[in-house]
């Protein structure tokens, strides 16, 4: 059903956008910004700014393949892990219901080699990279391939609206708190000798002395309605996404962090995300090396490769020839509050077993945990 709705929702969109940008710039701007003045073209220019960047990245936020197995970077990705680790070691690959945060596994659903942090779409019946969600305004799945012009469009949605919002609040209090008056306005369609006639019908002035018919007055309430709830609603989600980046993680992600911050505070330690390198360096792995100011204006290069952590394997397979360690934050829970004496950070490995042994990270928090603190003990 979803998958279905996409299309739709996908045409919705883009149509809302392509009328607020054409409402915006050719009917409602005019009225509050006298046209013969420079502040007008600022206007102009600023607003073909943040449409373009709406439009760009929401069309490659829709068209851009999000690391699917069936893209050229998972192929790519493939190629890479079978010249690092062995050319047998996608073939040796078994699907696993746990596994450990580099480790590669079959996924049961397409059969496919699963990099780390890698999940199966049941909408798009896709393996992505780095999956954060399906997301029926792009009719595509958000993943490591197109997360970049995913948050950019939200980033440029709301400052758009931001500054529409602006722009038509005092217009928008005005007509919603003067009573109409009749008298004269123009109608912008000559007649047939050439003239413009003058028609009584209901009328509002605006602070600046322009004079505006009921069409006009519907524009501006459109406009002001739709931009403060987009501010709303998509301002919260915006701040949400930038979060997840900057601390490396994805939706799904987040839950999994949460039960094994659990796992790990139930046996008095501390959970560290394995794949979180500092703020800075988790942007650039989906933002790409590129000063942030750069992202102001549309340009083509994506992320960082290879997206990481796909070729740093743990020494569960035979050919491995990295340990891909994890680093637990380890404390004793005798005082309740830690220290700095009292906390270690301890690489955690696990011995080099073959690919068809039971699943070697089962359980891989509580087990290390366990292990750990007896070790301190």
């Amino acid at each position: 059903m979803m998958w279905r709705m996409g299309p739709i929702m996908v045409f919705f969109g883009g149509t809302l956008i392509i009328s607020v940008i054409k409402i915006g710039m050719l009917d409602v701007l005019p009225l509050l910004v006298d046209p013969q003045t420079s502040w007008f073209k600022v206007h102009i220019v600023w607003a073909i700014f943040l449409s373009t960047n709406v439009i760009y990245n929401y069309a490659l936020g829709v068209l851009s393949d999000p690391g699917s197995h069936k893209g050229s970077a998972y192929k790519k990705i493939c190629k890479m892990a079978s010249d690092k680790f062995g050319k047998d070691f996608l073939k040796d690959l078994t699907a696993r219901t746990s596994a450990g945060p580099y480790e590669w596994t079959r996924c049961r659903k397409s059969g496919m080699p699963k990099p780390p942090r890698a999940h199966f779409d049941s909408v798009t019946k896709r393996l992505v990279i780095q999956m954060d969600h399906y997301c029926p305004w792009l009719f595509n799945t958000v993943g490591w391939g197109n997360f970049r012009y995913y948050l950019m469009f939200q980033y440029h949605l709301v400052f758009s609206t931001v500054y529409i919002t602006i722009m038509t609040y005092r217009p928008f209090c005005t007509v919603m708190n003067q009573k109409a008056y009749t008298g004269p306005h123009q109608n912008h369609e000559a007649n047939a000798g050439g003239l413009q006639a003058l028609f009584t019908e209901c009328c509002w002035q605006l602070e600046n002395g322009t004079v505006i018919n009921r069409s006009q007055k519907t524009m501006i309430v459109y406009l002001f309605m739709i931009s403060l709830a987009v501010v709303m609603f998509l301002g919260a989600f915006v701040l949400w996404n930038t979060h997840l980046l900057v601390t490396a993680q994805t939706s799904i992600e987040v839950q999994i962090n949460q039960k094994n911050e659990s796992k790990a505070k139930a046996q008095g330690l501390v959970y560290r995300n394995p794949y979180d390198q500092g703020w800075w360096a988790n942007w650039k792995q989906l933002m790409g090396p590129y000063p942030i100011l750069s992202h102001l204006v549309p340009y083509w290069p994506g992320p960082l490769w290879p997206p990481y952590p796909t070729m740093k394997m743990h020494s569960t397979y035979p050919n491995s020839k990295s340990n891909g360690e994890v680093s637990l934050q380890v404390q004793t829970a005798k005082h309740g509050v830690s220290d700095d004496q009292k906390i270690k950070r301890i690489p955690c490995r696990r011995g080099s077993v073959s690919s068809s042994s039971p699943t070697p990270y089962a359980g891989w928090v509580v087990e290390m945990v366990q292990r750990q603190k007896q070790a301190i003990e």
